[in-house]
C-alpha cells in the first residue's frame, strides 16, 4: 500500500442503499425531529420542546 494510490471507491457511484440512507437521514433532521415535543424512553415521557436542533 502506497500513499499515492487513490482509494478504490474514488469515481464510483454510491450504492442505492447509501443514497436512500442519506435521503432518509436528511428527511428525519429537516422535517420529523423539529416537530417532536415529547419522547417516551423505557416508559419515561420526556418533554423535549425546549431543545434546539
Amino acid at each position: 500500500m502506497t500513499l499515492s494510490s487513490p482509494p478504490e471507491s474514488v469515481g464510483k457511484p454510491a450504492p442505492p442503499s447509501r443514497i436512500w440512507h442519506s435521503f432518509m437521514t436528511r428527511l428525519l433532521f429537516k422535517f420529523i425531529l423539529p416537530r417532536l415535543r415529547t419522547v417516551k424512553i423505557e416508559g419515561v415521557r420526556l418533554d423535549v420542546s425546549g431543545m434546539s436542533l
